[in-house]
Formats: structure tokens, sequence, C-alpha cells
């Protein structure tokens, strides 16, 4: 445990940390992810509606979280996603310091660590998205956490610890449950090491501790997709499996609300664009968006370097470098002990993982630069360890101790604000941005929302999600979507028939607003030429347009 000392120090951490991310709760654009999913979905929860709450591929402990917040304090669906990222992020320094404190034996190198989180620009800016990135980062230090203690004191309360925050991790994302497999094996291997066959029923309680906090969601998913697995790819891996493993069949229930179909193929599904002066229709290409976006992506040239590139984003390179120079330090040293290697293999596994998970499933070399950021706060106790490693290179050649504190705290202060300030960069474009402020934002929200159009609900598929179907707003602002209620498509999906988000075939008639940019005439000649537009707005960079070909449908309950 903890001595008083400690104690208040991480509270002290805790409280400055809470503090220092409260702007990213007042960020108004959520990410796209967050602006088409999460935040419905916390806002269906929060109304009771848990059949659109809860969704076979994107798991339900976001959804139960957010929605709870929704529920209690009443706030939208958006707000709810960052409250929960804040309160993940600021309590993420609790099993940060306890890590590196019990790693490093020093209360100073777990202050350092802790004040790296607060001020650790891609961790904060996360918050603000509305991800769920935030909780997953929580759930992997916590989870080192629990190793670490584990490993301290044998205790079988951890291992209980290890089981819920694994079965959590499952619960969060799909492409945790590797990761969650890997550190119950790691549980088994430390046991077995240590105790041989003798004590065998503690790795097993810590699976069984696992298997039983998600076996609600299998059930669920048992009913919802035929298969009981964390998320619907998995089912689909499982129905591809079946042709040269018929007995997998076993297990698939016939009578499940969705079907577990391949996607189609890129063949082109006819769309109807109409033109309205000659009343004449051109056919365009609706193509599958997961299969397309695939090849988007490799149309894009996602080779080699741009993996690479993706990779060393998400590791936060000034970070990582200070940590690489502390693992040097602490093997020079002979102070690599058995904790740093549970920090080492969680934080190597984790990105090993993600990178082979993509490359099989979609079969190239891929990583998102967040997929990585989750996992950041695993070396902050290396890059605290570089950065006392600097300090004493800097006592040495700067023996003035005045000269060398003056320096040390400018340096500390040029990089405290710097990384800072990026942190919180997305809020201060937000209100104060060039491109389409907060203001602007607010008022063509408003004029959408004073139109009185009748939204039409969409349908859940085992694959996506389609809160709303009809009627779509042309604009490259997904945020607008969110906050009007409408589905959003970009100028790509109007002029190709392919989109992302939306998979019903585009029509002109479907289609009630266009935000256009002043300056992209040729896109303006090119909507005059296939509908009646009526200006209803304006500011210095963009023109909000209402289609007049647009044609009210009865609105569904």
């Amino acid at each position: 445990m903890l001595r008083k000392p400690d104690l208040f120090n991480v509270h002290v951490m805790f409280v400055l940390t809470a503090l220092l991310a409260l702007p990213m709760l007042f960020q108004f654009t959520p990410e796209d992810d967050c602006s088409s999913r999460y935040a419905y979905m916390a806002e269906a929860f929060a109304q009771g509606d848990f059949l659109r709450a809860f969704h076979s591929r994107f798991l339900p402990l976001f959804s139960v979280l957010t929605g709870v917040v929704a529920y209690i304090l009443p706030v939208d669906g958006f707000f709810a996603c960052k409250f929960i990222n804040w309160l993940c992020f600021a309590f993420s320094v609790y099993p940060l310091y306890y890590c590196v404190i019990t790693l490093s034996g020093s209360r100073r190198t777990a202050l350092l660590a802790s004040s790296l989180l607060v001020f650790c620009y891609p961790l904060l800016s996360l918050i603000g998205d509305g991800n769920r990135d935030s909780v997953k980062s929580f759930l992997i230090i916590a989870a080192a956490w629990a190793l670490v203690r584990l490993l301290a004191s044998g205790r079988w309360t951890y291992l209980i610890w290890t089981g819920v925050i694994t079965g959590a991790m499952t619960l969060l994302r799909g492409d945790n449950a590797l990761y969650a497999i890997m550190i119950i094996a790691m549980v088994a291997f430390y046991e077995i090491r240590k105790n041989g066959l003798r004590k065998l029923w503690r790795p097993v309680l810590t699976g069984l501790t696992a298997l039983l906090i998600i076996t609600p969601w299998l059930i669920f998913q048992y009913h919802s997709i035929g298969y009981p697995v964390p998320e619907s790819r998995h089912g689909r891996l499982l129905e591809q499996m079946s042709a040269s493993m018929p007995w997998i069949t076993c297990i698939k229930n016939d009578a499940s609300r969705h079907e577990l179909i391949d996607a189609p193929s890129l063949e082109s599904t006819p769309a109807v664009i109409q033109n309205a002066n000659t009343q004449t229709t051109a056919p365009v290409t609706v193509k599958n968006t997961e299969l397309a976006e695939s090849s988007h992506r490799s149309k894009r040239g996602y080779s080699f370097g741009n993996f690479v590139a993706k990779l060393l984003k998400g590791l936060y390179p000034f970070m990582f470098v200070l940590a690489f120079a502390g693992v040097v330090m602490r093997i020079k040293t002979r102070a690599w002990n058995k904790y740093d290697t549970v920090m080492a293999i969680l934080f190597l596994g984790h990105i090993l993982l993600i990178v082979l998970q993509i490359a099989i499933a979609d079969r190239y070399l891929y990583v998102s630069s967040r997929y990585v950021q989750s996992s950041i706060p695993l070396y902050l106790c290396w890059s605290a360890a570089g950065l006392e490693y600097i300090h004493t290179l800097i006592g040495r050649y700067l023996p003035v101790r005045l000269l060398k504190l003056r320096l040390e705290w400018l340096v500390a202060a040029v990089i405290m604000v710097g990384s800072y300030q990026q942190g919180i960069k997305s809020v201060w474009s937000d209100y104060f941005g060039k491109d389409l402020p907060f203001r602007h934002q607010r008022e063509i929200i408003n004029i959408i929302n004073a139109s009185d159009l009748n939204r039409q609900y969409g349908e859940h598929t085992a694959y996506e999600c389609h809160f709303y179907s009809a009627p779509l707003l042309v604009s490259d602002f997904n945020s607008l979507g969110y906050y009007t209620n409408l589905p959003v498509i970009s100028w790509y999906d109007l002029q190709h028939g392919s989109s992302h988000g939306y998979k019903l075939p585009i029509a002109i008639e479907n289609i009630a607003f266009i935000l256009v940019r002043k300056s992209h005439q040729d896109k303006r000649e090119w909507l005059n030429q296939r509908m009646k537009l009526e200006e209803v707005y304006h500011d210095r960079r963009y023109i909000l347009f209402r289609n007049i070909n647009y044609r009210q449908k009865p609105e569904l309950k």
C-alpha cells in the first residue's frame, strides 16, 4: 500500500490533472466516430432505447458509462463521452503513480512520470474527440498496476482485479480481446513458473472472472448475430471458418436478429442523381464502404513509409526518446527489474497485436496513431528516468547550482506550455479558428433545426450503425450532422456516389441542405446543373444552400 506522503502526492496530481484537462470538456466538434455512433448510443441508453444503444460491432462498456452520465446529469451524448474520457484521464494518475514507485522505488520519479502524463498532449487531445481511447488508456495502465501489484504481493485479490480489468477491456473494443488473453497468459506464466501446477487455480480464477464479466454481452451477441463472441467481425470469422470446420455451426443461433453475411463486392449498385433542369437521371456508383475504405486507403498511398510515420506519431516521439534513454540507463546501471519487464511486455505486446490484427484482417500494413497512443502511459516510467538522467548530465557539466536550476526550470516550462497548448489546440480552434468556428456552426445548426425536417430513423445491421437515414446534409463537417440529427455525406460521396457512413442510394430529393465553400465555384456550378438551390446563410468562407427539390417525407416514429 502507498504511504501517507505518497497518497497526498497522488491526490494532488489527480486534482491537477483534472483541472488542466477541464478545457477539453468544452470542445464543440466531436470526432467522426463519436458524432456518428458513440454520442447517439449514449443518448439512446439514457432514453432506455437499448436496441439502439447497443450494437454488435461496437462493444457495450462505453455506451453504458456514457449513457449513465447522460441520464444522471443530464447532458447530450457528446458531453457524456467527453466527461467519461476526462474522468479516465484524471484517474490514470493513480495506477501510473503506483506502478512507477514500485518499479523505481523513487517518489520523485513517480511524481515526474505523473507530471508527464498531465502534459502529454496526445492523451489530452483524445479527451475532446469523444472516442473510447481515453478509457482504453486507463484500462491498460490499470492492468499494468494489477500485474505489478500481483508480482509484488502475490495476493489472490489482484488475480480478481486482473480478471475484472481484462473483462472490461474486452467489453470496450473488439481488438482488445487478444490483448486481454495475452495479459491472462502472462498471469498463467508467472504462476506456473512460481508455483508449478500446484496452484493452477490462480490463473484460472483470473480467466473465469473475465469470462463472468463478459458473459451477459456474449448472451446478447448470441441472440443478435448468432455467435457468442465479443463483436460481429469475430462472428464473421467463425462463419467463414465453418466452411472447412462444420462443427462450428453447432454453436450458431439460426434465429439471430442479424444475418452475418459477407460484405458485398465492389460491384456498382445503381443510385440516382437527378438533374433538376432536364429531369434526366445519371447512374453513379455506390460501393461497399468497408471494402471501399480499404481501396481508398491503398489509393491514397498507405505504404510502409506511411505506416512508420503513423506509428511514430502515435508513440509521441519526444516522450518516447526520453523513454528509450531511460531504458538504456536502467539497463546500464543494472536497475532493470521484473516490473520493467512486465511494463515492456504490455507496451510492445499492445502495439504488435494492433498491427497484426489489422494486417491479417485487412491484408495491408496500417495503424492509426490513436490506436498506439493509448499505450503511452506504459512507458512514462522510463521517460521520467530519462529526464532524471538528463538532470544528472546537466549537473555534471554545469556545476553552478543556481544556473543549473534556472536552465532546468526554463526547459521544463517551455516543454509543459508547448505540450499543453498542443493538447487543447482543438478547443481553441473550435472557438477562434478561421475555418468554421463555433459561432458560425451554431448559426448553421439553428437554421437547419428550425426548418422542421422530418428525420427518418435508420436501421442497424450486424456491421453498421444507421441512427438516421434521411434527409441528407452535404458537408465536410460531420459535427453538423450530429447536432442536427442528419446523416452527412461529403462532396466526394455526392459526386462519386460512394459513402463511408451512408450506404443507401444517394438521390437528389433526399438532400435537404448543402454547405459549400465560397471559393469552390466549380462545385456550385456542378450543383446548379443538378438541383434548384436557395441560399439561406453565408459568412466569409461558406454558403449554406437549401435544396428546393428536397421531398419532405412523413416522420417515422
